[in-house]
């Protein structure tokens, strides 16, 4: 079964250099200039991945960003942008989209994000789709996380720290690490970022627990473990 991808551009002319980029690896591709028009469409339609600018008529992208998400926990959305700052990024990541591509940029660029982010969208069921630690459970499948039998709702970019730290308990992760494989930017060392959303990520997961999972190993980062190492 071929794979599909909905491309939200304004620029006619980017918008079918994308279609022809995507149509090359065999991704079959519909396109929308429009931001009201493309959020009836992901009403209404599934897609393997999104292509989303941030510049668009009627509903702007990080508006779109939001709602798209808030239907579909799943589908990979990369952000297309002639903005390169590091907020207009962040503020796409704070609103669901996975990865970001500034304009202009490199086919070949392009292809490889879109090729890994199918390859994980299309995970084979017999992989391993639920982690434990301690009375904390992650589904991948339903993107459902739970502790004490309690369901705890997190944004996308605190689930995917959450599954970055979770990937090897007691591995102490840098804060550079962290911000490239979550946010996959790199930071100057002045910023807080990091800090902000560990300190969010706690306040879910050990807060209203009482017994502590994410611990800080000062001047090194942070990891998550049963017992502080």
């Amino acid at each position: 079964m071929s794979k599909t991808a909905l491309i939200i551009e304004d620029e006619t002319t980017l918008a079918e250099h994308l279609r022809s980029l995507l149509s090359s690896v065999g991704v079959e591709c519909n396109v929308v200039h429009d931001g009201a028009v493309a959020d009836d469409v992901t009403m209404h339609n599934s897609y393997d991945i999104i292509l989303l600018d941030l510049q668009l008529p009627s509903v702007g992208g990080i508006e779109l960003c939001k709602r798209i998400r808030s239907r579909d926990s799943n589908v990979p959305i990369i952000v297309l942008t002639a903005f390169s700052d590091l907020d207009s990024k962040m503020l796409a990541f704070d609103y669901g989209a996975d990865d970001f591509i500034s304009k202009p940029f490199h086919g070949i660029e392009l292809l490889a994000k879109v090729t890994v982010f199918l390859k994980r969208h299309y995970r084979q069921p017999d992989e391993v789709q639920t982690v434990h630690i301690a009375d904390l459970e992650i589904d991948y499948r339903t993107k459902n996380v739970i502790r004490g039998g309690k369901r705890i709702s997190l944004t996308p970019k605190e689930f995917s720290l959450l599954s970055v730290l979770i990937e090897q308990p007691g591995k102490i992760f840098s804060k550079t690490e962290l911000a490239r494989r979550v946010w996959n930017v790199g930071f100057d060392t002045g910023t807080n970022t990091i800090e902000v959303y560990v300190s969010l990520l706690r306040n879910k997961i050990d807060k209203p627990f009482g017994v502590k999972l994410i611990h800080t190993k000062p001047g090194f980062g942070y990891c998550i473990a049963e017992k502080e190492p």
